[in-house]
Formats: C-alpha cells, structure tokens, sequence
C-alpha cells in the first residue's frame, strides 16, 4: 500500500500569500492617489469653465454695447444695461444654468449649477465645495461665486460705456 502524505501549506505558499498581500496595498495605494488627481483636474477643468464663460460673456457684453451706442446714448446704456442678467450675452447658457432663481433658491442649487438671483442681481454660480481656489491664491470659504454687472458712467473710455462684469467677493472677504 502507498502512504498517504499530508499536504501542509509551505514556505513557498506562504510567501506567494505576502507577496499578493504587498501588491494588493500598492494597488490600493495607488488607485486612491490616481483618484485623488482624478479629482484634483475635475476641479481645474471646472474652474476653467468658469472663467470661459464669464469670458465669453464679457465679449458680449462688449459687441452689444458696441452696437448700442451706434444707435444711442452711452448714459442710458449704462443705466439700463447695469445689473442685468449678464448671461443674456451668450449665444447659449451656460451649462447648468437655471434661470432667474430667490436667494433661497440658489443656496439649494446643485454644485455646477448657474442662476441669476432677482434681489441681489447676482450671477451665482454654486460650486458645491466649502473651500473654492479662484484664481492663483484665493481661498473663497462660500460655496458660490457671484458675478454683476456694474456700471459707471465716468470710466475709462477702455470699458465699453463704463459697463463692467466684475466678481463680487462672497462672505465679505475683501480682495488681496
């Protein structure tokens, strides 16, 4: 008769176990650092919307005014233009983009959402983060980003009709 031999995990089994344990951990590792940068460029890509919109509607603004004062007066295009929807200088809204919308309503808009709030006559553009990075060095402690359109009628003749879109700085900070 054959003797029967028990089989016992060796010492080559149990190393192949560690080996697959250390490649599971740098995988692991690895995908929450790829994920991490994933987001990091999310992030970058939509500020980089954002200032192209609020770029695009500065264009706008500019060829309409351009044209306005063709056929009128530049003190009535300020009054008149000055906290208007800037939004209305687009070829089409941004995406995302809800309307006129009460203060109420823009604090429950989802992240990447745009609306122009009727009191204020604010462009609202709501991030969704606590802590948003504008431009190289600012640090916004709101969740959203405000626009208006602001109008001066002893400007510099470079702004069309002193009409500007400038950014209003939310939660009080004031700019560096």
């Amino acid at each position: 008769m054959i003797r029967r031999v028990e089989r016992s995990i060796g010492y080559y089994a149990g190393s192949h176990w560690f080996q697959v344990g250390v490649l599971f951990a740098l995988v692991g590792v690895f995908a929450l650092w790829l994920l991490e940068e994933l987001e990091e460029a999310r992030e970058r890509v939509d500020q980089q919307v954002v200032e192209m919109t609020v770029r695009s509607m500065r264009t706008g603004m500019q060829f309409a005014v351009g044209e306005a004062l063709l056929h009128q007066n530049r003190r009535k295009i300020v009054a008149d233009w000055a906290g208007t929807n800037p939004v209305i200088w687009l070829a089409a809204p941004p995406h995302g983009y809800r309307g006129e919308c009460s203060v109420a309503e823009s604090r429950m808009m989802p992240s990447r959402s745009w609306c122009f709030e009727r009191e204020s006559r604010h462009l609202v553009y709501r991030t969704g983060k606590t802590v948003y990075r504008w431009q190289v060095s600012d640090s916004i402690g709101c969740e959203d980003l405000r626009w208006q359109v602001v109008g001066s009628t002893n400007g510099p003749a470079s702004e069309m009709a002193g009409l500007r879109i400038e950014m209003v700085k939310p939660c009080g900070l004031v700019p560096k």
